[in-house]
């Protein structure tokens, strides 16, 4: 699994054409060591592309490695080896290592000759003594309901949510919803198509802290127009603005300005409308229903959300009370929409929690103002 010439890389790119790459590592411990090999393939070759990890790994243990195979794995560590040591860091590992497994004084000073006095029969001796295909542990990250069938075949599937807890098994989705009943439940929840359709523009202004400083989201909706605003400001400046009109994209950061590409204007695009619900049919995008899944233990339905380019997000609709309780986007990440309260007769998330890889921590954003239909001008785009 060492690179481009290794057996899994051939196999599971190469031969089958699963994946870009397939690799595997291993992490020496005093007490607990670990073997551990992945790869990142379609939905439709998840299991395949197990089947032949586990082919691989029971290859090595039952057949080894060649007398060839142990020539270039040796000349690829002695060449790493070496560079490895312009570092100071990895100097100062070393003695750390020393020290702290009680090993010869001369360990790395005779390193090389160790390995290349490594035979065959050592290699695979040691891999029938260490690695035992039946206690492998396979992870498979992805669509549940379309990988978890397949998966069932290697052992028992425990399914986790994305943070890591016990995933709840929901009923099934009844046989007369539809997606489009979905969103038209949620119209009718906020407060029905007529009051929701005559919010044409609003002007938000939400407040949240992180890291002790306040943070700052301010958002401009023109739905007539197609046109959306966004400024963050950490501490009172403005950070990032980013600009959608006239069918163009203008994204600016600390005084950096770059023009959207045709990609990022259409994912960008599901953000422009406030109540984007009501724009899904004429904005051409595919609306797919992915079951019921379980939102911080609310059932809610999940649909996906498809642009004509590709771009997905997926949203999140109580089973009970048809509001949406959560934006999945894989750029910004996942929003949780609470406090719903009227205004002009529709109701109106007043607080969110934004989970991001981009941010330590939650962000709590509230709601501190909130102008539905506001004469907008030129200037709150600019």
């Amino acid at each position: 699994g060492g690179g481009s010439s290794s057996r899994l890389f051939m196999n599971l790119r190469e031969d089958k054409g699963y994946t870009y790459g397939a690799y595997s590592s291993l992490a020496a411990d005093k007490l607990v060591g670990q073997f551990s090999a992945n790869a990142s393939v379609r939905t439709d070759v998840t299991d395949s592309a197990v089947v032949e990890f586990i082919y691989e790994i029971n290859k090595l243990v039952d057949e080894g490695v060649t007398q060839e195979e142990l020539e270039k794995a040796k000349a690829s560590l002695a060449g790493s080896f070496g560079r490895s040591l312009e570092s100071p860091a990895t100097i100062a590992n070393f003695a750390l290592n020393i020290e702290r497994y009680g090993l010869p004084k001369d360990y790395y000073e005779t390193y090389l000759q160790k390995m290349n006095a490594l035979t065959v029969e050592d290699i695979n001796q040691t891999a029938k003594n260490l690695i035992n295909p039946d206690n492998l542990y396979i992870t498979a990250v992805g669509n549940a309901s379309e990988i978890k069938d397949k998966l069932a075949q290697f052992g028992e599937v425990i399914m986790y949510d994305n943070m890591g807890f016990p995933a709840k098994e929901m009923a099934a989705v009844d046989a007369d919803m539809t997606v489009e009943k979905v969103i038209d439940n949620y119209i009718e929840a906020i407060g029905g198509k007529s009051a929701a359709s005559a919010i044409k523009a609003a002007k938000v202004t939400m407040v949240a802290e992180i890291m002790g400083q306040q943070l700052t989201i301010e958002q401009v909706f023109d739905n007539a127009n197609m046109r959306y605003m966004q400024n963050t400001l950490v501490g009172g400046n403005v950070m990032q603005s980013s600009v959608i009109k006239d069918g163009k994209g203008l994204v600016k950061v600390r005084g950096q300005s770059m023009d959207m590409t045709d990609e990022q204007m259409d994912a960008s695009k599901m953000e422009t409308y406030y109540l984007p619900e009501l724009y899904y049919g004429t904005m051409g995008y595919t609306l797919k229903l992915d079951g019921i899944k379980d939102v911080e233990g609310t059932p809610a339905y999940k649909v996906i959300v498809t642009t004509p380019l590709g771009a997905t997000v997926s949203n999140y609709y109580s089973v009970e009370s048809g509001l949406k309780i959560k934006n999945e986007n894989p750029v910004s990440g996942d929003t949780f929409y609470t406090d719903y309260q009227e205004k002009n007769g529709v109701m109106i998330p007043m607080a969110m929690t934004i989970k991001s890889a981009m941010i330590p921590v939650p962000l709590e954003a509230k709601v501190t103002n909130l102008e539905l239909n506001p004469v907008l001008t030129e200037e709150d785009f600019n």
